[in-house]
């Protein structure tokens, strides 16, 4: 999300190169404002911190998206919350 606020777009940094970037002030400031809008947990937390921002904000879909540097942990991650969603 840094680089691509900063005109850079490039593949999603592993852990490590996250972890090792030299984040200015203004940067960790972007990042935190942005964590409003993300829900990080289990699955079953996740599905149930978006159904409630749902309800809160009057939504009627929300889209979800998920950061990770892997593919294969990308779907996982959607399985996961797919598994712990309440069937309609």
């Amino acid at each position: 999300m840094v680089q691509l606020r900063r005109g850079q777009p490039g593949p999603f940094p592993t852990p490590e190169e996250a972890a090792a970037y030299p984040y200015s002030p203004m940067d960790r400031q972007l990042i935190e404002g942005h964590r409003r809008l993300q829900f990080i947990g289990t699955a079953e937390r996740v599905s149930r911190d978006l159904q409630a921002f749902g309800e809160k904000t009057g939504a009627s879909e929300l889209m979800i998206a998920t950061f990770t540097h892997s593919h294969e942990t990308r779907a996982r991650s959607l399985e996961l919350l797919a598994s712990a969603w309440p069937a309609s």
